[in-house]
């Protein structure tokens, strides 16, 4: 799992004036905020039965870091370049595409890297990448499982877990060896930004099968 906030341990300071640093005690505990995730995937033929079960942990990549950071810090420098500030926003008047919630996959199983910007090799462009293309094979909108968005605990120790679920048809996403995942701020392949990858053991996912991602995340206060 990737711990993705951390909160440094060392003195406190202020700045009096512009010259004059003045410490304000002792050094602070060893303590930070988490944001760790996993990813369960399901494959199930049409009468519901699972026929194959993989899960990883998540690897939350340089995009996501930005976005964690342009979203919690006004006039923030990206921690990588982000070129799609879309201001459109849903029904409840939030920023769309400031929020991450769409899922896609992919037949590559090259291990996540922090620069990664992509999917290895995402299957609605997957011709591009050596494999067959499944333009059909969209990204999908997520459902959050609001069941398991629950606190538990609070101040030290305090954790909310949240449960996102895309799920993929077989009948436009069918492959042999379905193999990575991302989940990204935008719909639309080759836009938007991808907060984080994942790779697993192959699937092999048939015209009458379905796949369900499920993405797991937690945030803790230790």
């Amino acid at each position: 799992m990737i711990a993705v906030l951390g909160i440094s341990a060392g003195f406190i300071y202020a700045v009096m004036g512009s010259i004059t640093l003045e410490s304000f005690g002792t050094p602070s505990p060893n303590s930070g905020t988490f944001m760790t995730g996993h990813v369960d995937v399901v494959v199930r033929d049409q009468g519901g039965n699972i026929v194959a079960y993989r899960q990883a942990d998540n690897a939350i990549v340089s995009h996501g870091m930005a976005l964690i950071i342009d979203s919690l810090f006004l006039n923030a420098s990206d921690a990588a370049a982000l070129s799609t500030h879309i201001n459109t926003t849903n029904v409840n008047g939030e920023d769309l595409y400031s929020k991450v919630g769409w899922m896609s996959i992919g037949n590559s199983s090259t291990v996540p890297a922090w620069e990664d910007t992509n999917l290895g090799c995402a299957l609605e462009t997957a011709g591009s990448c050596g494999g067959t293309n499944r333009a059909a094979c969209v990204r999908e909108l997520s459902r959050v499982n609001n069941q398991s968005a629950t606190a538990v605990g609070a101040g030290p120790n305090a954790q909310i877990n949240v449960t996102a679920i895309a799920t993929f048809d077989g009948l436009d996403c069918f492959s042999n060896t379905i193999q990575e995942a991302g989940i990204w701020n935008h719909p639309t392949v080759n836009t938007g930004h991808m907060f984080a990858r994942n790779t697993f053991g192959s699937v092999t996912l048939t015209t009458t099968d379905s796949l369900e991602l499920t993405w797991k995340f937690t945030f803790t206060d230790q």
